[in-house]
């Protein structure tokens, strides 16, 4: 224990100061390798850190930017959806009016008014 090696030093020959000095310079190299890996380990969590964060803020844009277009956008493409439905349905109304035999004409006159409108 500290004791120990606190009792070699005050023996003070130079046998033991040398092998308590060997010891301490293992110590010591050793001590400075573990915090050399531990240096090492930090810098590359740090690197993943700042590379995920990197990656959450283009997420973040990327979702702002949707948001956006999308609001902005919307009113037409429902418009373009509303006018695509009503055109099949102006379709599937001239088909039943082919197929009248009272009122053919007026049925259709209508019809073409609505397309034109």
């Amino acid at each position: 224990g500290k004791f120990a090696e606190f009792d070699q030093i005050m023996k003070g020959d130079p046998d033991t100061l040398a092998e308590l000095i060997k010891k301490v310079k293992k110590w010591l190299l050793q001590s400075r390798w573990k915090k050399a890996q531990w240096c090492t380990l930090s810098v590359i969590k740090l690197k993943n850190r700042i590379l995920y964060r990197a990656e959450r803020f283009v997420m973040i844009q990327k979702s702002i930017r949707m948001w956006s277009a999308v609001r902005k956008f919307r009113p037409k493409y429902e418009a373009i959806q509303k006018v695509k439905s009503l055109q099949t349905q102006l379709g599937l109304m001239s088909q039943i009016v082919g197929q009248m035999k009272k009122d053919k004409e007026a049925a259709t006159k209508q019809i073409k008014e609505q397309e034109a409108a």
